[in-house]
């Protein structure tokens, strides 16, 4: 049995965190190791736990790749995946350059946990 895809899930909404790690409890192999509520956290997190996958939202920048940059730097054999309420054509070029995935918050528990399985399953 292979281990758990071990998640660090980044966002600003409270709610938001609570719901998505309410998914993830119904799927063993997703185990969520750190929450991030915010931008510093989430760097402090993901250097701290070096997770399999960062499951973030934009914090607040669809225009600005920084956050991405930093979690790169943070943890760089982690999978960045965007999990955010914008479409990716309304996104910087350079956040759609920089995540293995984007999912939209309109895509139901089921589609994020697809997308998860097949990043770290190698299939990109």
């Amino acid at each position: 049995m292979d281990p758990p895809i071990r998640i660090v899930h980044c966002d600003d909404s409270p709610d938001l965190l609570l719901l998505v790690e309410h998914w993830f409890e119904d799927h063993p192999d997703l185990v969520v190791v750190a929450s991030a509520l915010g931008i510093r956290a989430a760097i402090e997190l993901v250097e701290l736990h070096k997770p399999d996958v960062v499951v973030t939202d934009t914090l607040g920048s669809p225009r600005d790749p920084s956050l991405l940059l930093w979690l790169h730097d943070a943890a760089p054999n982690a999978k960045l995946v965007i999990y955010s309420g914008y479409r990716p054509d309304q996104l910087a070029p350079a956040l759609t350059r920089l995540a293995d995935r984007i999912v939209t918050k309109t895509s139901d528990e089921l589609e994020l946990v697809a997308a998860l399985r097949s990043l770290t399953a190698g299939g990109g």
